[in-house]
């Protein structure tokens, strides 16, 4: 997915803290840090949408309307046994330790529903693995992967 020389200028980074439930409050404190609603955003959620409701997630996205997005997401299907269990350890460990009720997994189509965004590009481990070192040595298929990274833009 190409980005648009408009939505980057100069990159500035806030930490802004926040209950992404509460959207309004996000979006007033986004404005505090210099987020302009009516400009294009390019929303990127990193290590986050598994933790989140998909109502919380879906409000916060429609709050914000971004041009694009970019998220890391557990996949909700289409992984092997071996990598099944592997997510599923890992990710239960976390559940229980912060007292989740669920960690959230969907796969690029779900996430496009719940989101009303189009998916422009989608990554599994495997793909990010090839493309990052030239070969593949921890995910050879692109069915040993928990986790893919999938790009939307508006519809």
């Amino acid at each position: 997915m190409p980005i648009k020389a408009g939505l980057i200028n100069i990159p500035q980074l806030h930490l802004i803290e926040g209950d992404l439930a509460h959207t309004s409050s996000i979006i007033d404190k986004l404005k505090h840090a210099g987020w302009q609603q009516h400009r294009p955003t390019f929303l990127i959620m990193e290590g986050i949408s598994y933790y989140l409701t998909p109502d919380i997630l879906q409000n916060f996205v429609t709050a914000i309307n971004p041009q694009y997005a970019i998220f890391d997401h557990l996949r909700e299907s289409g992984m092997n046994e071996a990598a099944d269990i592997i997510c599923s350890k890992v990710f239960n460990l976390i559940r229980d330790y912060i007292k989740m009720d669920k960690i959230q997994r969907y796969d690029a189509s779900s996430l496009s529903k719940l989101l009303g965004m189009k998916t422009s590009n989608n990554w599994s481990l495997c793909a990010m693995e090839r493309q990052r070192t030239g070969h593949n040595l921890h995910f050879l298929s692109d069915d040993f992967g928990w986790l893919d990274v999938t790009a939307f833009e508006a519809t």
